[in-house]
């Protein structure tokens, strides 16, 4: 799997929004805007510390920026380890889409929302 298999359904879920997508747009994997509302999201093959460290860059552009993933199989995405990355990415205020590219047709969903962390 590549970084660009994810594109499509996250390009569809933000138009099913209403918002406008691109691709590769100033090194940012994908933009959606929507009147004067920019979110950004970043695709990647896993969960990993570069994934973070770009996202993170992106929040100097704007608030709402998320990362993308392939979905993990159940068991996996009710572990210990990925509800510690969650909690990770809410301590960063960052959002997460999952993308289930294991569906006959593949779709991307929201998991958490980009919002200011709060304990």
């Amino acid at each position: 799997m590549k970084e660009t298999d994810l594109y499509k359904p996250v390009k569809e879920l933000f138009e099913k929004m209403g918002y406008t997508v691109n691709g590769e747009v100033k090194d940012m994997d994908v933009t959606a805007v929507r009147g004067d509302e920019l979110v950004v999201v970043e695709l990647k093959t896993a969960f990993n510390i570069t994934l973070l460290q770009q996202a993170v860059k992106r929040q100097k552009i704007t608030e709402q920026v998320y990362v993308a993933i392939p979905r993990p199989d159940y068991k996996k995405r009710f572990s210990q380890d990925f509800k510690d990355k969650e909690y990770l990415l809410r301590r960063l205020s960052l959002g997460l889409i999952l993308v289930a590219m294991d569906s006959p047709v593949p779709y991307a969903s929201i998991a958490l929302e980009p919002k200011p962390y709060k304990e």
